[in-house]
């Protein structure tokens, strides 16, 4: 989503591999043949001395220059400000298949876009930063290649400017194009961070993306750090209905999002991570964008129905932070997991606590910006020349109860060991009739059925207060034979008294929502 400092980045997960020793051997290529991998050493001394007798590159760029599909670029440990003469707006350009990229040393191994020193890299000081003449820089650049891993390094302080740029780790399979354009990447024990600290959290200049990936198709991210990102600490996107993308054990921390997903869906997979101290902790979006074509469509591969973008056994927790450097539109303070605009999304097992506003909110998405050629509001609502509207097609449509050990502490009258799954799909025509019949989004007809809402019997609003009985209540949607308790029932009326508040909330805080429908975290 191209729209979206902290003092903990230095608290990056750590995660140790085994010992890796280097011969000459091994980094010379074998004797008359030229197909076998290579391992080819990278060192410059900043911080370690270089192993004795070894042949190895000063650069990183140097190295992947040398490099043949198959071959292994292994990083001493040391600080490598890399600036890559050729391709001016990247650190180091990979436009190789199956270039293998790993660092010796986790925390020791470091790309450095800023002008500091081997002793003090990343540095928070702005007189210290590259601007690259106002152009910006991204950091490790993946551009249209197959099969390219990185691992076991961190990448900090490449930072945006008027060209863009500002992604610390980059796999582009293209990136406005309109297809996907890099099929296999792996990314692993990775820190993706920066320590610049502008007294302007709003400053032009700000890193944009810690692991981005677009345009990109078959590939993991894991066990991976990000943080202190003006838009989002990961992103998976511009992937249609093809991402077959997974992110697991990852952590994604003090940025504007914790997770971005702009137009992406089929076989997307997000498990096991944590998404704390963000603006917003995850945000699957739509948008009539350069990241076309969209919607945000979270259905598997040739199904109508089927869901395969899964959130699930993740930690979203203290998304409250509104000191995060932020570009362009701002996410919501407080919210745990947003969907904006976006459909067929399954959200189920996550501990989503300690948000400030919404657990789970749910809203359809007014995009205003002029989009490019390849972009013509698909799955959204040409309501004017000026604005595409994408409805989020989604509401409880029915909630799976099973067994779990944890419990929510928003919940603690709810019975133990109980949580809900819940299940966010619902075909669009409706909605989509609705406005295409002249319905303008916020005219007098959303006016005329808040009023009926507010009329309406105690019955009736116990299950028809918000998106005009597009959210229902719980009890409606439990399997057959199974009541909720009464303490549950009370909480179901509260539910959709807060959503029909919520969206009222939003509406006079000038936000661009429409008909936002707030869930009230379940119990875990």
């Amino acid at each position: 989503m191209r729209r979206f400092w902290a003092l903990t980045a230095a608290s990056s997960l750590a995660f140790a591999i085994p010992a890796v020793t280097i011969t000459s051997q091994a980094v010379a290529a074998p004797a008359g043949n030229h197909s076998a991998p290579r391992s080819l050493l990278v060192c410059n001394g900043s911080t370690s001395p270089c192993p004795h007798g070894v042949r190895h590159y000063k650069t990183v760029q140097a190295a992947v220059n040398a490099a043949r599909p198959g071959d292994w670029v292994l990083i001493w440990p040391g600080v490598y400000h890399e600036k890559s003469a050729k391709w001016p707006t990247a650190g180091v350009w990979i436009q190789k298949p199956h270039i293998h990229i790993r660092g010796l040393n986790r925390n020791k191994v470091i790309i450095d876009g800023s002008n500091g020193s081997a002793r003090h890299p990343c540095p928070s000081s702005p007189t210290l930063q590259d601007y690259n003449h106002g152009i910006g820089r991204d950091g490790v650049v993946v551009w249209t290649a197959n099969g390219v891993t990185i691992q076991n390094l961190t990448v900090c302080d490449y930072l945006s400017g008027k060209g863009g740029h500002g992604n610390e780790i980059w796999w582009n399979g293209g990136d406005g194009s309109g297809k996907i354009g890099l099929r296999g990447y792996r990314g692993s024990y990775l820190t993706a961070t920066s320590m610049y600290h502008p007294r302007n959290i709003h400053a032009p200049n700000l890193p944009q993306y810690g692991i981005f990936v677009s345009n990109s198709s078959r590939g993991a991210i894991t066990r991976s750090y990000a943080s202190n990102m003006a838009d989002a600490a990961y992103y998976v996107g511009a992937c249609q209905r093809v991402c077959d993308a997974r992110l697991a054990f990852d952590r994604g921390s003090n940025s504007a999002l914790g997770y971005s997903g702009t137009n992406a869906g089929g076989r997307l997979v997000i498990t096991n991570s944590v998404f704390d101290h963000n603006r917003t902790g995850l945000a699957p979006n739509s948008l009539n964008n350069d990241d076309s074509p969209p919607p945000q469509d979270g259905r598997c591969p040739n199904s109508q129905t089927a869901s395969c973008l899964i959130i699930e056994h993740n930690r979203i927790t203290d998304n409250n932070n509104a000191n995060v450097p932020t570009s362009g539109l701002q996410p919501a303070v407080g919210t745990g997991i947003e969907i904006s605009g976006g459909s067929y999304n399954t959200i189920r097992d996550n501990r989503i606590a300690g948000q400030g506003a919404w657990g789970i909110v749910v809203h359809d998405y007014p995009d205003f910006e002029a989009p490019p050629p390849l972009s013509h509001c698909q799955g959204g609502v040409q309501v004017s020349k000026a604005l595409c509207v994408f409805p989020a097609c989604l509401r409880p449509r029915r909630l799976l109860w099973q067994r779990h050990q944890q419990r929510s502490r928003d919940h603690r009258a709810a019975r133990a060991g109980e949580s809900a799954q819940l299940l966010l799909r619902q075909p669009c025509a409706r909605r989509q009739a609705d406005l295409s019949a002249g319905e303008h989004p916020g005219g007098h007809r959303r006016r005329q059925a808040m009023r009926q809402a507010r009329d309406a019997s105690s019955e009736q609003a116990d299950t028809a207060t918000c998106l005009r009985d597009r959210c229902t209540g719980l009890a409606d949607h439990l399997p057959e034979g199974l009541a909720l308790p009464e303490a549950d029932q009370d909480r179901d009326r509260a539910v959709a008294e807060a959503a029909h508040n919520a969206a009222t909330v939003r509406r006079r805080a000038g936000q661009r929502l429409l008909r936002g429908a707030a869930l009230t975290a379940l119990p875990e």
